[in-house]
């Protein structure tokens, strides 16, 4: 810059306003302007990537003004959403493979090979098994790198038994790419040869073997194939077709005291055997083959001890197969224990003590206590389900246990002690009530009277009033009645109290409470009549307003009884019976 002035050229980058300052090289003298540079943009009809997108992220790309910086149209590039190989397994036929990539976008879009992205393997030679790694690069509106692996296999992979039961079993597999279909195979024992069971087409991944005999080893094999290769079998499955070991328990029967067996198999299975010795280890005889799993024994000896072994039984193709036997079970045939004593006072000074009898039982013992987890004492036998115990003290609790026996060769076999009942002497309970149904419609209640009072009082609840309602006043020492006109769909609650009259009024104990139904009595006079060889008829006695009889059955006296018919008449033909049982 000089004082008379100069000339420069400016070269605009831009538009917009701008101060122009020149300074002489001295530094004498200076100058300065402003200039504005206006552009009449001229944009490039292609996009112009301004953020290449990446795996997972988002990129952008917009129209550039030629003459400056400028740009518009700026416009989002979805990020790459998925890499993937049309296969990842796929069958070694000695063929070059090569695995299809498909590239997809945010928005679902496929990308384009050779524009947005190259394809490398990491071997030119791709036949024989192994691993290889195909290696993704993007390119123009994208950018980085992704990897992905396939295998080259000859054998099938994800081999399982899928299912099992009685004479078959079912397997299945994963499929694999490039395989026209597979054999299946089968061999017996571990030293057995592999025979080809089916031969499959490619979609089919599963199969079922229908012809498993039961109790015997098997291996299978899956084999891919197609038209250039049969491949190799891979992992071998085994199967143990053996019939499983059933599931014995072995119980008292409370009532009898009888061993009952439950036993628990497969619903695949057709029952089982149960077998029974007298001694541990001993010989074994079959006690029965049934379907239903709990049986009831019979005919053993009280106070010995006896064992059963059990095994499950299944047919196949007709014939019989079982399961290996469970182990040894033992139990004691015992007199049953009797249910806990019903005790009343019959008087100021004496109980009286009853029970149901225990099945078997030849006769029991009775024990006393004064306090209900006190000690025991014996103070009495009786062949009779009743014990009178006198010379008490009055006003006093006392507490009865009963013990049933069994003598079998001049030797007493006893049941467990009974569960305890108690009373209290002194101003006493009816005792010895019982109610049955004569009918539908009439009941007979009965009962005894205590010692030492007047008389026993019968009520019955009227709804009507809210109170009990007198039946019968009786003074006798064994009191009954017969409640007649009775609804056969209601149940009737009924009240028994003993009373004293002390100068001309009366006094009552605590009441004796039943609720009773009336019902249809049991049938009487059952008899059996050989027909022939096979069949039996029944006849009976129908009770009074009996419209119908059901019959049932057992193969023993204590065993357990199934319904077989009914009839309503006073006879029943029993058909198709074994002869000789």
């Amino acid at each position: 810059l000089t004082p008379d002035g100069d000339k420069c050229t400016l070269t605009a980058t831009g538009s917009g306003t701008t101060l122009v300052y020149a300074v002489s090289e001295d530094g004498g003298y200076s100058a300065s302007c402003e200039v504005t540079v206006h552009c009449d943009h001229v944009y490039e009809t292609d996009w112009t990537v301004d953020t290449p997108a990446k795996m997972y992220s988002t990129g952008y790309k917009s129209h550039h003004c030629k003459n400056c910086q400028v740009y518009k149209d700026r416009t989002a590039i979805p990020g790459i959403r998925s890499v993937s190989l049309n296969t990842t397994r796929v069958f070694g036929d000695g063929t070059q493979r090569t695995p299809t990539v498909t590239v997809t976008d945010s928005d679902g879009n496929k990308l384009v090979k050779g524009t947005d992205y190259t394809v490398k393997y990491s071997s030119s030679e791709r036949k024989a098994v192994g691993d290889y790694a195909v290696t993704i690069d993007f390119k123009g509106a994208y950018e980085g790198s992704e990897e992905r692996t396939f295998d080259i296999v000859d054998t099938v992979t994800g081999f399982y038994r899928y299912n099992s039961s009685l004479g078959q079993a079912e397997f299945r597999w994963d499929a694999l790419d490039g395989a026209a279909g597979y054999r299946f195979y089968r061999k017996e024992g571990a030293s057995g040869k592999y025979q080809v069971l089916a031969t499959l087409k490619k979609a089919v991944t599963t199969y079922t073997d229908t012809k498993v005999v039961p109790n015997k080893e098997y291996y299978y094999a899956v084999v891919p194939y197609n038209a250039n290769k049969t491949g190799k079998k891979g992992s071998e499955l085994y199967l143990n077709a053996a019939i499983n070991v059933p599931s014995l328990y072995v119980y008292t029967d409370d009532e009898t005291g009888l061993p009952y067996a439950n036993i628990y198999y497969s619903s695949n299975y057709s029952g089982y055997q149960l077998y029974r010795s007298a001694s541990a280890g001993g010989k074994y005889s079959l006690v029965t083959t049934a379907a239903y799993g709990t049986f009831y024994d019979s005919g053993l000896t009280v106070g010995k001890t006896y064992y059963y072994k059990a095994r499950a039984l299944a047919y196949y193709n007709g014939k019989a197969y079982y399961s290996d036997y469970t182990y040894e079970h033992s139990i004691e045939v015992i007199v049953p224990a009797p249910d806990s004593p019903t005790v009343s006072a019959s008087g100021n000074n004496q109980t009286y003590v009853e029970w149901k009898a225990s099945r078997g039982a030849a006769g029991y013992d009775v024990y006393r206590s004064e306090s209900s987890y006190g000690t025991y004492t014996k103070i009495g036998s009786t062949k009779n389900t009743y014990y009178a115990d006198k010379g008490l003290t009055a006003d006093k609790y006392y507490y009865y246990k009963i013990e049933a026996f069994r003598t079998i060769s001049g030797k007493n076999y006893y049941s467990p002690m009974s569960s305890y009942g108690s009373a209290k002497t002194g101003f006493s309970k009816p005792y010895g009530v019982t109610i049955s149904s004569k009918n539908l419609t009439t009941t007979l209640i009965k009962w005894k009277k205590p010692a030492n009072v007047t008389g026993v009082e019968l009520s019955c609840y009227d709804s009507s009033v809210g109170d009990y309602k007198v039946l019968s006043n009786q003074a006798a020492a064994s009191g009954s009645y017969t409640h007649t006109k009775l609804d056969s769909t209601k149940s009737y609650d009924y009240r028994l109290r003993s009373y004293k009259t002390v100068s001309g009024e009366k006094a009552y104990s605590d009441g004796v409470f039943n609720s009773f139904k009336p019902q249809i009595a049991a049938a009487t006079s059952l008899k059996a009549h050989n027909v022939s060889s096979t069949a039996v008829k029944l006849t009976w006695t129908m009770p009074a307003n009996a419209t119908i009889a059901y019959i049932s059955r057992s193969t023993s006296l204590d065993g357990y009884y199934s319904q077989i018919g009914s009839s309503e008449t006073n006879s029943y033909l029993v058909e198709n019976l074994e002869t000789g049982a």
